[in-house]
């Protein structure tokens, strides 16, 4: 899977963890429905699991990937 957009919650819990590590396995993960009220501590949470994680907290929020 190139990109797993998830909602934010999945990437917080140990069982979510794994099966995004063990299962799904994607190069890139975008994580979504995250409260702007929120943003800055959610953001923060997630990356310390997934570093690379992109956090999506406006509406209509947009990431372009590119493959080679």
């Amino acid at each position: 899977i190139d990109i797993a957009v998830l909602p934010y919650w999945f990437l917080l819990g140990d069982a979510g963890q794994a099966v995004v590590r063990e299962h799904i396995k994607p190069k890139h993960i975008i994580a979504v429905h995250v409260s702007p009220s929120e943003a800055q501590k959610v953001a923060g949470q997630i990356r310390q699991v997934f570093p690379d994680a992109a956090v999506f907290t406006t509406m209509l929020e947009k990431r372009h990937y590119y493959t080679r």
